[in-house]
């Protein structure tokens, strides 16, 4: 025998079995959400995850600063004449074919015997802290004299027998911190090449060049 209570009228108040759950769950997912906000912050998992965008967009704009200025740099070095090379290579030690200059912010030299890049090669002015704030720490600048390989048939550094150089390689490294890390365009400590002609406009030596 079926029991049933008796209907509520349209104004007597109360709550119904289902409707308290639902107010219940409501209340243990909004109770959820401020714990896990309370233990983020006092963990400090709220106060890091607020500065990762920012950190991300920090390092995407000082890697683009940086590419920006290294190609500038390039196309600077790409521009001057062959009397300037010619100074620099004439500066350089006897029989040496590669030299590399280093340069800290302050205008320093980097301290591990590297000259800073000469006046005559140095004209480019340094990265800019400001407006970027772009905390740049050292600029190296391998560069290298390279020389058509008779035996290879290709351009490399040093060969055996070399004939006139005809390219002159530049590695150049920039380095900048980022909440205290050292980093560079490129992964561990590698630079950016950039080859320029020199010594020729000829794409590769005559077959009497190589006799």
């Amino acid at each position: 025998m079926w029991i049933s209570s008796p209907p509520r009228s349209a104004g007597e108040g109360g709550f119904s079995f289902i409707e308290v759950l639902v107010a219940l769950g409501i209340f243990l997912v909004v109770s959820v959400g401020v714990l896990s906000v309370l233990g983020a912050t006092t963990a400090g998992g709220l106060q890091d995850a607020a500065p990762t965008a920012l950190a991300a967009g920090r390092r995407a704009k000082d890697l683009t600063v940086a590419a920006v200025y290294v190609q500038a740099l390039h196309d600077y070095l790409a521009s001057q004449e062959e009397a300037v090379w010619n100074a620099v290579f004439d500066s350089w030690p006897s029989g040496a074919v590669e030299q590399t200059y280093c340069i800290r912010s302050d205008g320093a030299p980097c301290g591990g015997g590297e000259p800073v890049p000469p006046a005559f090669l140095g004209g480019y002015p340094r990265p800019e802290t400001e407006p970027y704030q772009f905390t740049w720490t050292i600029l190296r600048i391998a560069v290298q004299r390279w020389f058509w390989d008779c035996a290879a048939k290709r351009y490399t550094f040093a060969p055996p027998s070399p004939t006139r150089d005809l390219l002159v390689r530049i590695h150049t490294t920039l380095f900048w911190r980022l909440r205290g890390e050292l980093r560079t365009l490129t992964p561990g400590s590698g630079g950016v090449d950039r080859f320029l002609p020199y010594g020729s406009s000829v794409p590769a030596p005559s077959a009497e060049a190589c006799s």
